[in-house]
């Protein structure tokens, strides 16, 4: 039992010194790594004489920063000498790597060589730069950024400023890029200095070898100059085109108006339009808060207005077409809802007119030669915009398929109304009648 014993253990000794021979061959090899701000210079001595001319293909460079890019370079000193070269390419230096040479051949068959070691890339810490200099919103963070990322313990005692910051680093940057977001909004149109202390450290182990101040000028604040309708203005449209002017350059305008608050569409960098999502009603009185961005992002103050619609005849006929969801013609007597029909308005290739005009001349019937298409009892919006029945084709046909959109946009920019409903407004809207068009 006891030579039974003894031989296991000797298989086992040995099993254990074959197993640690074979990682010193494969493994061992004897690395010196120095840095400076130029690159790393990696000396490495193998026990076997190595093959030259595939050892590029063992070389992997394994960076903390993704994506990361560098120059490689090997000389030989002998067969069993040589030295890498590496340098970093981007412009966020100083990061740490791993250099791994893996399976690389030997002028012995059989034998392959791996070599794993860290490299610490140095680089004296600067700021190369900001997210803005001027124009600072004053309740945005502000974007430092450095040639090399920065080491996050106790980075708040070397940033100092009138002001009080929430200091983070942006995500994704790996420590070369840090948020300052101010607690407090700063003052319009004001420059704040931010000082960089000496010492300041980076994860490479370098450090900021001189103070760094930094200016800022935060952005002025928008102003509304003008609003139309003008401020109590009286007897406006019930769907008024809404314009609001700034001062300087705009990259959003909003008005709120009874308690919906609608987008603005830019014209020319200093005025918005509004459309409406509705009309409005006749003889009331209402009031606008309209507030702008500027380009820098920095908000207006509230400008307020207020204006008073017309007031409507009982027997006052006017008409609104809605073309958004199913398009209906609506057709209306003073205040009350006398006749609703669906149509067809145009595509998004064909639009058809928005806003507010008068009914001009009418026809029993017309035919486009052009799109080879015509329609009875035609009534002229504005140009060549027309109210008419279903389209027709050269036999005066009506197809299936314009009768199966009606109610969704199908036009080439005019309404489209049922048969039926295309001879009631033919006979019964008269010239000069009001029509509003939105969506």
């Amino acid at each position: 039992m006891v030579r039974f014993n003894n031989k296991v253990f000797k298989i086992s000794a040995l099993a254990v010194i074959l197993l640690l021979l074979v990682w010193f061959i494969r493994e061992f090899s004897l690395s010196i790594v120095s840095v400076d701000e130029e690159g790393a210079r990696v000396e490495i001595n193998f026990i076997f004489p190595m093959d030259k001319e595939t050892i590029n293909n063992s070389i992997y460079i394994s960076p903390e920063i993704p994506n990361s890019e560098f120059d490689c370079k090997v000389e030989w000193k002998s067969d069993h000498n040589a030295v890498i070269y590496i340098k970093e390419k981007d412009h966020i230096k100083g990061q740490k790597v791993n250099l791994l040479i893996k399976n690389a051949k030997t002028r012995i068959p059989g034998i392959k060589k791996s070599v794993n070691t860290s490299i610490q890339f140095q680089k004296n810490p600067k700021i190369v730069g900001l997210n803005h200099y001027e124009n600072i919103p004053t309740d945005e963070a502000i974007i430092i950024k450095f040639n090399t990322p920065m080491k996050r313990a106790n980075i708040n005692k070397y940033i100092e400023s009138d002001v009080q910051f929430e200091i983070m680093p942006v995500e994704g940057s790996n420590d070369s890029q840090w948020r300052l977001s101010p607690k407090e909004p700063l003052e319009n149109n004001k420059n704040y200095i931010i000082s960089f202390r000496k010492g300041m450290p980076a994860r490479s182990g370098m450090f900021l070898e001189e103070d760094e101040l930094i200016t800022l000028k935060t952005a002025p604040r928008p102003e509304v100059v003008s609003i139309l309708p003008e401020n109590n203005s009286r007897w406006i449209g019930i769907y008024p085109n809404i314009i609001v002017e700034s001062k300087d350059p705009i990259e959003r305008a909003t008005i709120k108006i009874e308690n919906e608050r609608i987008e603005g569409e830019i014209h020319d960098e200093r005025w918005a339009r509004f459309s409406l999502p509705n009309v409005l009603d006749f003889e009331t009185t209402y009031e606008i808060e309209a507030e702008i961005t500027s380009i820098h992002g920095e908000k207006s103050d509230i400008y307020k207005s207020k204006f008073s619609t017309i007031p409507i005849e009982e027997d006052r006929l006017w008409v609104e077409v809605i073309l958004r969801d199913k398009h209906k013609v609506l057709v209306y007597k003073g205040k009350k809802l006398i006749r609703e029909m669906p149509c067809s308005g145009g595509t998004d290739e064909t639009p058809t007119v928005l806003g507010t005009y008068y009914l001009q001349d009418r026809g029993p019937k017309f035919f486009a030669r052009k799109i080879s298409e015509g329609a009875n009892y035609w009534v002229r919006i504005h140009g060549n915009y027309l109210f008419h029945g279903l389209p027709r084709n050269e036999d005066w046909v009506i197809s299936r398929e314009a009768k199966q959109k009606l109610g969704y946009p199908a036009s080439h920019g005019c309404i489209r109304l049922r048969e039926v409903d295309a001879k009631w407004f033919y006979d019964n809207v008269p010239q000069n009648t009001m029509v509003i068009i939105h969506k």
